[in-house]
């Protein structure tokens, strides 16, 4: 896939387009293009932590990020899965790895009077991303997946809370 592709895609997630998760879930070799989002979003996201933190900041929100998203994702499988929701786990990596695209919108949150507001939007899309493609993916109604998301932020907040509070 080129870059033009890969950028479309990501513009249907902003959009909040159901079927961009189906094509990604359905596409083995586009695990590749998953993990690239999330380092990507990750990157814009420490990024925005450069000018109060430097480097370190630049660092710390690179891992932060992709641990939370690591977490995060295996909580959703994992809940589901408990509740006998059935679903393989790679294609739901790869619509989440989609999914995290909005954690880019961290590169916003430092900048005075819009930091506030980049930190809600990045949640809020964030939560409707993983909700709609956790639904696509594992083929369940929204509400079950929008709960099974956010029980899973929760589990994978708490679960990354120790380390979080060690970042600048």
């Amino acid at each position: 896939m080129t870059a033009s592709e890969l950028a479309a895609r990501l513009h249907r997630v902003v959009a909040l387009e159901g079927a961009v998760y189906d094509e990604i879930a359905a596409e083995p070799e586009a695990t590749g293009q998953a993990l690239l989002t999330v380092f990507a979003s990750a990157f814009l996201l420490g990024v925005g932590r450069m000018p109060g933190h430097g480097l370190a900041g630049l660092f710390s929100g690179v891992m932060e990020t992709c641990l939370l998203w690591g977490l995060w994702v295996a909580a959703v499988f994992g809940i589901a899965r408990a509740i006998g929701e059935r679903g393989e786990f790679g294609p739901l990596f790869r619509a989440l790895g989609l999914a995290a695209m909005p954690f880019g919108f961290g590169l916003l949150e430092r900048v005075p009077w819009l930091g506030g507001l980049a930190w809600l939007a990045k949640w809020a899309f964030l939560l409707g991303a993983f909700s709609i493609a956790t639904s696509r993916v594992l083929r369940v109604e929204m509400l079950r997946a929008a709960l099974i998301c956010g029980v899973g932020l929760a589990a994978a907040l708490l679960a990354s809370a120790p380390l979080r509070a060690l970042a600048p």
